[in-house]
């Protein structure tokens, strides 16, 4: 019998009235008719499984994780709205005890005996919700053992008496120190995280300091370079600006020839690997056709010799030979061809280096020019 509050593809429970929930009583109805097809599901345990220290509190997200671990799980948008509308503490954290009393309230309660006919299961989620409590009490009763060891010594009668109205009940005494204890926590922790902040802002304060120095040092630097220097401050070994410039362009003028040449040499190599290329492959190729025109001369060597041929036959293959032959002929032509059109582009390759040595010679000779008007530059500022 298929359930049509459960989304049989994706597993999880969907609103009948509509495509999404519409308040926290329809999710409760519906986690109670699931329940009431999983009888073997025992709620309680379940939710207080992730219960924080016993207060009846457990965290939102483990508690979804534990409900759908027994198949109670919605979509995305009715996850987010069932933990809006579920009750919370001030600190997020989910009372799944009220929870636990609003799935098996009076009212879903009636709606579902009528429906099932069974009556008599609050008794069970009660029973549930007492094996909970004492599995609670078996896990933190150490506490309360503990803090009742430190108690001083009973007052006498007529002080209970007196102070009958000011008691406080040890529950609450224990709740509260639990309280106390779970912010003290928290506390520390924020104080951890404050501290964390602190050093990392003090680290990003020291690389700001430093940053800063440095660019002082880089801003001091660069108005030093930009001031004039006086006529004392120059040393008269170094040469003017015009020498300089001078040779600063031969620099250039000897960069820009050795990457000329490199290039030169780079397509002298590419071109060489291509012609290496092309003289393996038609060799391949060649080497292919002698083995083709070996096996067929094996074959017609093999006819002759096993069986006598008759004129027709003769005939025959005296025309097979004179088409492998003629072949043959056609291959030689062929080979003449492609190597006539690889002697051209040799030539052309030729003809191109032919202009890069022009282009290198005139480089050498401009080079040669700008060496001699320098050495005649220099020899004019020797001159008085």
């Amino acid at each position: 019998m298929k359930a049509d509050f459960i989304d049989e593809d994706e597993k999880i429970l969907v609103s009948v009235e509509s495509s999404a929930f519409k308040n926290l009583q329809e999710i409760t109805r519906t986690i109670k008719r699931y329940l009431d097809l999983n009888k073997a599901i025992r709620l309680y345990p379940i939710m207080s499984k992730s219960d924080i220290k016993g207060l009846g509190l457990a965290k939102s997200d483990e508690l979804v994780a534990d409900l759908a671990r027994v198949g109670i799980k919605f979509s995305k948008f009715d996850q987010e709205n069932f933990l809006k509308w579920v009750p919370q503490d001030k600190l997020g954290n989910v009372k799944y005890q009220e929870l636990y009393d609003q799935i098996f309230s009076m009212n879903n309660q009636n709606t579902m005996t009528v429906q099932s006919g069974k009556p008599g299961q609050g008794q069970d989620h009660e029973a549930d919700k007492a094996e909970a409590s004492n599995i609670s009490q078996k896990k933190y009763g150490m506490v309360a053992s503990r803090d009742a060891a430190r108690k001083p010594p009973p007052p006498s009668q007529s002080a209970k008496q007196n102070d009958a109205q000011d008691e406080v009940p040890e529950e609450t005494l224990l709740q509260q120190t639990r309280n106390v204890n779970l912010l003290k926590k928290r506390l520390d922790e924020k104080n951890d995280e404050i501290r964390k902040l602190q050093n990392q802002l003090n680290s990003w304060r020291e690389k700001y300091l430093k940053l800063e120095i440095e660019l002082k040092d880089k801003q001091n630097k660069q108005r030093q370079v930009s001031l004039p220097v006086s006529a004392n401050e120059i040393d008269p070994k170094l040469p003017n600006q015009t020498t300089a410039f001078k040779m600063i362009k031969e620099l250039e003028d000897q960069v820009a020839e050795a990457h000329r040449q490199m290039n030169f040499e780079v397509e002298r190599r590419d071109s060489e690997i291509l012609s290496l290329t092309e003289k393996i492959d038609t060799m391949v190729s060649e080497n292919r056709l002698i083995n083709s025109e070996n096996e067929t001369m094996r074959a017609q060597l093999e006819k002759i010799f096993t069986q006598r041929l008759t004129p027709n036959q003769i005939l025959e293959e005296k025309e097979k030979q004179r088409e492998l032959l003629l072949s043959s002929l056609m291959a030689k032509l062929e080979k003449s061809r492609v190597r006539e059109d690889k002697l051209s582009e040799k030539i052309l390759v030729l003809e191109k280096e032919n202009i890069e040595l022009k282009f290198v010679k005139e480089g050498i000779e401009t080079r040669i020019e700008s060496l001699n008007r320098t050495k005649r530059d220099l020899e004019s500022s020797k001159r008085p």
